[in-house]
């Protein structure tokens, strides 16, 4: 009789930048990986979800504030992905 092979079993990570949006809670419950944008209030740098709650970025565009976003810096990400496959993934 032949052996039984098993399906081999990944361990797969997501790694997404704050522009997801993800519903307070989710992120950490299902082990999702974000990485924050870069945000310029007025002209002074914030870091997405971090110094920058989304009730401060919305007061700021309803005051007319002008609001800019970057991309996460490359290396950010590499550290993402580093964790994640350190982690297994």
């Amino acid at each position: 009789m032949p052996a039984v092979s098993r399906p081999v079993r990944r361990r797969v990570a997501v790694v997404t930048d704050s522009t997801a949006a993800l519903p307070p809670g989710v992120a950490d419950r299902w082990g999702v990986a974000v990485v924050p944008l870069d945000v310029v209030v007025d002209g002074r740098r914030h870091t997405d979800v971090v110094s920058l709650t989304p009730a401060l970025l919305l007061e700021a565009l309803r005051r007319g504030a002008r609001v800019s976003t970057s991309q996460p810096a490359p290396e950010i990400f590499a550290r993402a992905y580093a964790r994640a496959a350190a982690s297994g993934a």
